[in-house]
């Protein structure tokens, strides 16, 4: 047996004591919890499973909710890129001449791309002026700019 002097025994006697008593301070909650439980299943119906199931279905709920706030993200980018191009398209149609930015349109929208090739269709214009399709089918062509928008097939 080994010999241990006098005053490390009492402070290892000293902590033994205090790990006990954290040790059934830890019991009685443990044995508390346990009761508390117990009435819960026979108050509201439901057990632990079930709250380890919720629990289950919200951490699969969570990664849903991910999912779509990323999908949402990726949407909003290309939103913001659309909207650009449709105020660089104004721009120019409301100058009448390219400011040089337009040309980076189709860039930005990946419409050169092989999965979004250009049509050689050419351009379609859409008026917004109604007084210049009366024009038209009256056969008479004024000087006034109208707003047309191009876009690419």
């Amino acid at each position: 047996m080994e010999s241990v002097p006098l005053a490390e025994h009492e402070r290892l006697l000293g902590k033994h004591k205090t790990l006990l008593a954290k040790h059934e301070t830890l019991l009685g909650e443990h044995e508390t919890l346990i009761g508390n439980l117990e009435i819960l299943e026979e108050k509201y119906g439901f057990t632990v499973e079930d709250v380890e199931k919720k629990q289950g279905e919200l951490v699969v709920s969570r990664k849903e909710i991910e999912k779509w706030e990323k999908k949402f993200g990726e949407l909003q980018m290309k939103l913001e890129k659309v909207e650009k191009a449709i105020d660089e398209m104004e721009l120019l149609d409301d100058t009448g001449v390219d400011s040089g930015g337009s040309s980076t349109i189709a860039e930005n929208l990946n419409v050169n791309d092989n999965n979004n090739a250009v049509s050689d269709k050419g351009v379609i214009e859409i008026s917004d002026d109604e007084e210049e399709k009366e024009r038209k089918s009256n056969g008479s062509r004024g000087d006034t700019q109208s707003s047309k928008f191009a876009f690419f097939l």
